[in-house]
């Protein structure tokens, strides 16, 4: 799964979970899982990459994320 969060942000929102850079294209971080009952384990990644995009200025890194 791809996100607005930062790296660094989805690390500590999504731990236990592989994360890493994804392409700038999807997003700044990509989460790796094996099941979709995984996703409630990152419900705070998902509602923090849902503040992204609903107000930019919440972001960390400084980049404005496409939608």
């Amino acid at each position: 799964m791809c996100t607005h969060v930062s790296v660094e942000e989805a690390r500590s929102l999504a731990a236990g979970f592989e994360v890493q850079e994804s392409p700038a294209a999807f997003g700044n971080s990509r989460v790796y899982f094996d099941d979709v009952a995984q996703l409630w384990a990152m419900k705070a990644l998902v509602i923090r990459s849902l503040e992204i995009v609903k107000n930019p200025s919440t972001i960390s890194d400084g980049q404005t994320p496409t939608v």
